[in-house]
């Protein structure tokens, strides 16, 4: 009775790990790791102590996994933000223990691929379900647009298109009512999502089956006529998203030239950093080296963001070993899913949810498989690390899920390297004394943050020291030069003192600040020149001129210098 419970809750546990990894937003969140980080530790830990065994694949793919996490966690060394660094290892820790609990239960692993369809069906009907009350449509749509429980419309289209696949492999041999189900919930959440890369994957898909799978193209037939009778249904008592995100498919689409952008921007800062940046290290220098108007964590491509992130070597192991199990699966199913996967990625950032992650290290081909007996010392050795990444996976993510709930005091008590709760303590500053502060300890961690210079600009004017106000802003507009309202706060605070000064007499002082202002178009034209084409074709576009009004400002500030 007690074999058999357990066994039971081996079989039930990893699809049990997978649930929760999609239902905490996929995954996508450093706390939603932490927690999953946690979990797959103490899971590991207790099967190791109990059996005294390990079971380990020595080949590519644990390679490949251990790379990317060591990376993360050696990047913190030289990153350009340490405290988010760690942020990083924390958030991919899970990776290495889901490929280690995989190779010690590959026997299991089709039964858990077998479990995924009906985790996406059942993912769709409820956030369907969630989406007709206005209280849970926030949870489960973005524009809307149906996102799952990934709340990204485009990552939870790409898992639909995965479960379709495995449903569409199972129905060749069983013709169950089952896999017919989950082909039709993929069909309705993809068709839901309005992902247009997915939309153009999920047709090309579709067509091969069509010819390669003549045992069941009635089915599928049937199954997309009930996606065409679903988008015609959704135009009529809708708001024919479907139908306006098909017909926006183009190359010449704000949102595809916007990804060239980040991949252009992207590529020299590689070359630059070869060995990585650390976790959201591109993030704090990307107003630095952009050449468009655009803010975003990822780069929508997961090749370069691992080049960024960790560096060039582990970025090309792991790409690698994706291409290598490509080009060597014996398993057209795994194949197929890997190339989604992959070719996905290149457009988008599905890594950055620990979920796909996990997904993808099911179809792995892992080989090699070495076993034995653990010494009582290493056991021990291994429960006191675990212990120890789990109790900085505690600190991360309390810090992490408590900035996201807005308390940003506590989550920086909780752990001080949190970057982005410490800038938002700073635009959440009452007094100039604070806002100074908390700017001079950001930089401290973080040369790169142009808000903070902006702070202290704001501060040593407030102190009628204009040579630093002048220091300081130039600096904020030399990290963030697309932020035109620095430029209007720059000119109007200028024209401000030159004011105070001519009326003081102090003609050299006035006559200063007027000159600097006079320099602010040459500032801009500097931007302009820099500005990519792409830039001018996207929805942001740049504004590199000061208005009319504002220039005559300009001139008529320089000739008060000139009568006087």
């Amino acid at each position: 009775m007690r074999e058999e419970l357990n066994n039971s809750i081996e079989k039930i546990l990893p699809i049990a790990l997978l649930g929760i990894a999609g239902c905490i937003g996929g995954g996508y969140y450093v706390f939603a790791s932490a927690i999953l980080g946690i979990l797959l530790s103490v899971v590991l830990i207790f099967q190791l102590w109990k059996t005294k065994q390990y079971k380990i694949a020595l080949d590519e793919n644990m390679a490949a996994l251990l790379v990317i996490v060591l990376g993360y966690l050696c990047t913190g060394i030289w990153a350009i933000d340490s405290g988010m660094a760690i942020y990083g290892f924390v958030k991919f820790f899970p990776l290495i223990l889901w490929g280690l609990y995989i190779c010690a239960h590959l026997e299991c692993r089709e039964k858990i691929i077998h479990a995924i369809p009906y985790i996406g069906s059942l993912m769709t009907l409820f956030s369907v379900l969630m989406m007709q009350f206005e209280v849970f449509k926030s949870w489960v749509t973005v524009a809307g647009r149906l996102a799952g429980f990934f709340q990204y419309p485009n990552t939870y289209a790409v898992f639909m298109l995965i479960c379709m696949i495995i449903a569409i492999h199972e129905l060749e041999e069983d013709k169950d009512y089952g896999n017919i189900f989950n082909i039709i919930m993929a069909v309705i959440g993809i068709a839901m999502s309005g992902s247009r890369t997915v939309y153009i994957m999920f047709g090309v898909t579709v067509l091969i089956v069509l010819i390669r799978k003549k045992n069941i193209r009635k089915i599928l037939f049937m199954i997309i006529a009930v996606g065409i009778v679903a988008i015609i249904l959704e135009k009529v008592i809708g708001k024919g998203i479907i139908l306006q995100r098909i017909t926006g498919i183009s190359m010449s689409s704000s949102t595809l030239l916007g990804r060239l952008l980040y991949w252009k921007d992207a590529l020299p800062v590689i070359l630059k950093h070869p060995f990585g940046m650390g976790y959201y290290g591109y993030y704090y220098i990307q107003q630095e080296v952009q050449t468009g108007v655009y803010s975003v964590a990822n780069v929508h491509n997961e090749f370069l963001q691992l080049m960024l992130d960790i560096g060039i070597i582990p970025a090309v192991i792991a790409f690698g070993n994706f291409v290598r199990f490509i080009i060597k699966a014996e398993s057209n199913r795994n194949r197929t899913i890997m190339i989604i996967i992959v070719v996905h990625s290149l457009f988008d950032y599905d890594f950055q949810f620990m979920f796909i992650w996990m997904v993808l290290v099911l179809f792995l081909d892992f080989h090699n498989l070495k076993s034995g007996k653990i010494p009582t010392f290493t056991r021990v050795f291994l429960g006191v690390g675990t212990i120890g990444v789990s109790i900085l996976s505690v600190i991360i993510g309390s810090s992490d899920l408590l900035y996201l709930h807005g308390d940003t005091k506590l989550a920086v008590k909780v752990y001080e390297g949190n970057t982005q709760a410490q800038i938002t303590l700073l635009t959440d500053a009452q007094s100039t004394e604070a806002m100074e502060k908390q700017a001079e300890k950001i930089i401290r961690n973080n040369a790169h943050v142009a808000v903070a210079y902006s702070a202290l600009a704001r501060s040593s004017f407030s102190k009628g020291e204009i040579e630093d106000f002048i220091k300081y802003k130039l600096t904020a507009i030399k990290l963030a030069p697309y932020q035109y309202d620095e430029y209007v706060d720059y000119l109007d605070t200028l024209l401000y003192c030159a004011d105070e000064y001519l009326e003081k007499g102090e003609l050299e002082s006035a006559k200063t600040c007027v000159l600097r202002a006079a320099q602010i178009p040459e500032l801009l034209k500097t931007v302009e020149n820099k500005t990519s084409n792409l830039s001018w074709k996207i929805k942001d576009i740049p504004q590199v001129k000061l208005s009319h009004k504002d220039l005559s400002k300009i001139e008529e500030y320089q000739s008060k210098i000139n009568q006087n």
